[in-house]
């Protein structure tokens, strides 16, 4: 049986690179408690037999500058996908 999740997000610990701008001003919760950036992300998928994820952009960290997701599915792009729009 194959395996995909349909909603992962990734967070990037380098915030000099990837700063953070979350829509309207307040980061979630969730990205400060829990993050997990994109090589974290991959060893979960590994560990729960996961083949591949959806990478959605963590607007709540990132607000509307996605070049961390672009970036994390550029160097997973066998094992992670997302929406062109």
């Amino acid at each position: 049986m194959h395996y995909f999740d349909t909603h992962t997000h990734a967070i990037s610990a380098d915030t000099d690179r990837f700063p953070v701008k979350p829509l309207g001003g307040t980061r979630s919760e969730w990205s400060q408690t829990r993050p997990v950036d994109v090589d974290g992300l991959i060893r979960n998928l590994d560990e729960a037999g996961i083949e591949r994820a959806a990478l959605v952009h963590a607007s709540t960290v990132y607000g509307f500058d996605n070049r961390y997701a672009a970036a994390a599915l550029a160097r997973y792009r066998a094992r992670a996908a997302a929406s062109e729009q």
